[in-house]
């Protein structure tokens, strides 16, 4: 019985089609940056993906009140840009990143990251850049669909594109939980995409997005502004005076 079904088993898996598994966030990168770097991480990543780059952090502040006079929170580290030529020297030619960054002042992590390239010379077919995706990040869940979007996500059962980095996000913009009106986000996906918009491919989108990361640090940044507030109030509670009547 063996001798007759090793045969037939060793043809059926020369037409299995490659398993789609569910991408690893914490350890998938974008050219050596990855979910949950610091900031010193993340651009020593940077230099060493390219040493030429121009680097520029962005902070941000918050509000709060003690009921009575407003107060405005220590900075926090909200955004990285990195711009530089592709290839040096050749002007129309670049290779871009924005990193979000979020959490507790000086605990801030890499939560999404977006990276542009343009101008690329002597360019891959699509096919072949594919390829090139399939072997640093496994087969895709949605492979250059009708969008020319591949994508990767941690959960297949979470599929919702909640996040992206691709629709004027700035340098300046408010962290991207801010962004959303959504109530729920069991259906949003942490993932990978890349977008390319001609073939060959010239120059690509790529984002990587840290779901649980985003809600995370927005939810102990939360905690911790709405402790700041509880002090001021207490403090002016028992410092207040009464006016002469």
């Amino acid at each position: 019985m063996k001798s007759i079904l090793r045969p037939f088993l060793i043809l059926y898996a020369a037409f299995v089609a490659p398993a789609v598994v569910a991408l690893d966030i914490a350890s998938t990168d974008i050219a050596g940056l990855r979910a949950g770097m610091s900031v010193d991480e993340a651009e020593a990543a940077l230099r060493r993906h390219a040493a030429d780059f121009t680097i520029t952090r962005h902070e941000i502040t918050y509000g709060y009140s003690d009921g009575a006079v407003q107060y405005e929170t220590p900075p926090i580290l909200s955004r990285v840009m990195a711009k530089r030529l592709y290839y040096p020297g050749v002007a129309g030619t670049q290779d871009n990143f924005l990193l979000v960054f979020f959490g507790l002042p000086g605990e801030e992590v890499l939560t999404a990251m977006h990276r542009s390239v343009s101008g690329l010379r002597n360019p891959a077919t699509r096919a072949d850049f594919l390829k090139s995706l399939v072997a640093k990040y496994g087969e895709p869940h949605v492979a250059f669909a009708g969008n020319q979007y591949a994508t990767w996500l941690a959960d297949p059962r979470r599929p919702e594109v909640c996040f992206t980095m691709q629709n004027g996000v700035s340098e300046i913009s408010s962290p991207l939980m801010e962004t959303s009106q959504r109530q729920t986000f069991d259906d949003c996906a942490s993932m990978v995409r890349y977008s390319v918009g001609s073939d060959p491919v010239t120059g690509f989108y790529a984002e990587l997005i840290d779901l649980e990361g985003i809600i995370a640090t927005h939810e102990a940044v939360q905690a911790w502004i709405d402790g700041l507030e509880e002090d001021a109030v207490r403090k002016r509670e028992a410092n207040a005076e009464l006016p002469s009547l």
